[in-house]
Formats: structure tokens, C-alpha cells, sequence
């Protein structure tokens, strides 16, 4: 007996501070686009049609998410099937394209592609940088345009943040 209420104390306590970790932001698209929650310790920045979050700690300084529309003008591809043969045409030679499916996002079909460099970066020393820089973007088709929701990360910090984002994406409701 002693033994079973340790072990139900024992996974209590590695369950708190787990718990403790799971407060959620929400983001409320100023035309009403769309609706996001994120961790409420992830930092946000608003851009022009464009929500840009970060993970707290260490893993910000390797992470990046974003919610983007497009097109946002005439320069862009302006359907999703467009956006995405442009993004593959020039990743070609420097990233790999590891993943590609179809995935159910806010009950639309969305796509979702998985990118890796291939080739060692170099920063305005010429050191190396960390690497490699991995993907994700899932491509969801909105109104006239599209949405392009974006993890880019390397390391460490991309496999921890990457459940954070797969939640956001399957959370993420379009429309008013």
C-alpha cells in the first residue's frame, strides 16, 4: 500500500510543474481571419498581416513561428499551389524537402511541407552557423488567398517547440 501512494505521489509531482507550463495566449486576428492560442510565455510581435511568435528561454533564440497571409501584393504567387512550386524552385540545391502531406486544418485541406538545408550557413563572420535550419510550413487555403503558418528551427529548440506548433495548427480555427 505504501508503496502504490508513493507512486501516485511521485507522478503528481512530475505532472505539476508540466501543468504549470500549459497557460495559453489567444491571438484574435484584427478582421477576424482567424483565432490562435500559444504558450503564454512564447513572445508575439504583429506585422503587417503577419503574427510572429518565439518560445521563452533558449530555445527563442533558435526558433521561430509565424501566421502569414497571402498574397499581400502583386509579387507574390497568388494561389497556394503557386506559393508552394515557388518555395520548392528556390529551395533547390540548399534544402531537401522531407515531408509533404495533406492535412485537415480548421476543416480545410491544407498542405503541409517539411524542408531541411543541405548546405552549412555561414554568418556575417563567415563562422558557421548551428545548423540545420528545418521548415515547416502548412499552406491553408483562406478567402481569395492563403495562409502560410511557419515553424523554422534547428536543434533542440525545433523538437521542443515543434509540438507546440503541430497543437497550434490543429488548434487554429479560420473565420469569423
Amino acid at each position: 500500500m505504501r508503496s502504490l501512494a508513493f507512486l501516485v505521489l511521485a507522478g503528481l509531482a512530475a505532472v505539476a510543474p508540466a501543468l504549470g507550463a500549459l497557460s495559453y495566449e489567444r491571438f484574435r486576428h484584427p478582421q477576424g481571419d482567424y483565432v490562435v492560442a500559444y504558450p503564454s510565455d512564447w513572445k508575439s510581435s504583429v506585422g503587417i498581416e503577419t503574427l510572429k511568435l518565439r518560445p521563452g528561454g533558449a530555445a527563442g533564440k533558435l526558433v521561430r513561428v509565424s501566421i502569414e497571409k497571402h498574397p499581400l501584393g502583386s509579387q507574390e504567387p497568388a494561389t497556394p499551389a503557386a506559393f508552394i512550386a515557388d518555395m520548392l524552385k528556390s529551395a533547390e540545391g540548399f534544402k531537401r524537402l522531407d515531408a509533404r502531406d495533406t492535412i485537415q486544418v480548421s476543416g480545410k485541406d491544407a498542405e503541409r511541407l517539411t524542408l531541411t538545408e543541405t548546405t552549412a550557413l555561414k554568418g556575417k563572420l563567415g563562422t558557421r552557423l548551428p545548423g540545420p535550419m528545418t521548415e515547416v510550413v502548412v499552406v491553408v487555403p483562406f478567402g481569395t488567398g492563403f495562409y502560410a503558418l511557419r515553424l523554422t528551427g534547428m536543434g533542440g529548440g525545433l523538437a521542443a517547440a515543434r509540438p507546440e506548433f503541430d497543437r497550434l495548427v490543429s488548434g487554429i480555427k479560420f473565420g469569423r
